[in-house]
């Protein structure tokens, strides 16, 4: 597919190499390093023992 943004120039003609166009087109950080440091602060909470019994029950009635 040839298609012709300008005159001068069609799409084709555009090299992106290792440029992420996502993160450059909206200012992202794929890295999520605030992401993954907030994952490190925060500790998951613990599933209470009547949950994880009721859903062992219903996985052994399913097989």
């Amino acid at each position: 597919m040839n298609i012709i943004s300008t005159q001068f120039i069609s799409f084709s003609d555009i090299d992106t190499g290792e440029t992420d166009l996502f993160e450059d087109a909206f200012s992202l950080d794929t890295g999520f390093a605030d992401i993954t440091g907030l994952f490190e602060t925060i500790r998951p909470p613990e599933p209470d023992e009547n949950l994880i019994e009721n859903f062992i029950r219903k996985i052994r009635k399913s097989h």
